[in-house]
């Protein structure tokens, strides 16, 4: 079935637009998974795998994060989350999302999957209400230096001073993405060659008119905000040690470093904090998007089998 979707008010009166998949039959559910997409894209995209969570019993849930596909303060509103307090404001209007599914679907199990800066979201998340899910998988992940994050942070004020908390960041896209296609040759087919070896599917991505935008400024000052959070030893200290988490990764993601790197040092940090389930996967030769890559039925599955293999036993 396809997704239907609603809008509810953020805390600041935005308009949060939600999409929702139930499985046909409802008598038949076994849980519940929360989808956090990534930047410069939407919840829509994921409805292939929803629609596969959906046959085999997950309810599946997802909002589009504020200035992200349908959910815009007004049109062309793309790239930003807020003129001030925009992490905050939409990590908590993921919770809203939390909050309301268990209300719609009370006793089932909540699992959050989350791809890019939606897994950035996901980690904050996890160390804030952990215990009010049955665990996390983070696709596409990765991890910063502290030195990395503060340098950006003050980069992104400096351009802010200048230029405006709207202004389109050329400097800062270039400086985040520029790098990830030069792999792919002096002439690559797109710029986005980086997100998957299907051609097919980098190129809905490319004419996707919802996909692939430049982002604000203050959207980078947002994320470098989340990442200092995110990406600072003393979070792993306050996740719930009895939180189940799954890491997956292309091993070509250039998010998560050379042969998944990064990805592998966030395994590590879950580990030393005495997270009892922590698992991490590498797709070979995958890229960024791991769900919609050539091998993707088969991530579909892996998925599939941690979230059914962490219900909890009634």
């Amino acid at each position: 079935m396809r997704g239907s979707r609603y809008i509810f008010k953020s805390e600041d009166y935005r308009d949060i637009s939600v999409v929702k998949w139930i499985p046909e039959n409802e008598s038949e559910i076994i849980g519940a998974v929360q989808i956090l997409h990534g930047m410069a894209e939407h919840i829509e995209r994921y409805e292939e795998f929803a629609q596969f969570l959906n046959a085999r019993g997950f309810v599946v849930i997802g909002n589009d994060h504020r200035g992200h596909g349908k959910s815009l303060k007004e049109n062309g509103d793309t790239g930003i989350f807020s003129e001030a307090n925009g992490w905050e404001l939409a990590l908590n209007d993921v919770r809203t999302v939390t909050t309301q599914l268990k209300e719609q679907h009370r006793g089932l199990p909540v699992f959050i999957v989350s791809h890019s800066m939606g897994s950035f979201f996901a980690r904050d998340y996890i160390s804030r209400w952990g215990d009010d899910i049955e665990g996390v998988i983070l696709s596409g992940t990765g991890n910063q230096k502290m030195f990395t994050v503060r340098l950006l942070q003050l980069l992104v004020n400096f351009e802010i001073r200048f230029r405006g908390l709207r202004h389109r960041s050329h400097f800062f896209d270039n400086l985040s993405f520029g790098s990830y296609n030069k792999p792919y040759g002096p002439h690559p087919r797109t710029s986005f060659e980086w997100l998957s070896r299907d051609n097919d599917q980098v190129d809905r991505y490319v004419k996707d008119p919802l996909c692939g935008f430049i982002c604000t400024s203050a959207h980078f000052r947002d994320l470098a905000q989340g990442l200092h959070r995110v990406c600072s030893p003393s979070i792993y200290k306050i996740i719930p040690e009895n939180l189940p988490i799954f890491l997956f990764s292309g091993d070509e993601d250039p998010v998560g470093g050379i042969k998944g790197q990064l990805v592998k040092e966030v395994y590590e940090n879950y580990k030393k904090s005495g997270i009892a389930d922590v698992s991490m996967g590498l797709n070979p030769e995958g890229r960024h998007e791991s769900l919609n890559e050539t091998n993707r039925e088969e991530v579909y599955n892996i998925f599939f089998k941690w979230l059914k293999d962490h219900i909890p036993l009634k």
